[in-house]
């Protein structure tokens, strides 16, 4: 989006009982069913998400930290590999960038 982003995660990666638990404890965290704006991709299934403001980053990798570790229990020296969508736009950045 054009004044920020969005943490998706799908009902295919969550179970119920997940996704009622990151809405009930992290702020900002709701069903995208009951999100007005939704898109219609987004009535085949529904995801938790958040938005953020692009100052918002260390709150985002928070949210994605409290996922993985509080919710999921990953171990600490897991490797997870990441995936960053972009809709609607050029992709030409994704083209040689690297997380690591």
């Amino acid at each position: 989006m054009a004044s920020g982003f969005y943490l998706d995660l799908p009902d295919a990666t969550l179970t119920l009982e997940e996704a009622k638990r990151v809405v009930a404890e992290r702020e900002g965290f709701g069903f995208a069913l009951n999100n007005p704006l939704k898109r219609l991709g987004e009535l085949q299934y529904d995801p938790v998400q958040r938005q953020y403001q692009h100052t918002e980053q260390r709150a985002a990798a928070e949210d994605a930290a409290y996922v993985f570790f509080d919710l999921w229990h990953t171990p600490l020296d897991a490797w997870i590999k990441v995936y960053a969508a972009a809709f609607e736009v050029a992709r030409r950045w994704e083209r040689g960038f690297s997380i690591d």
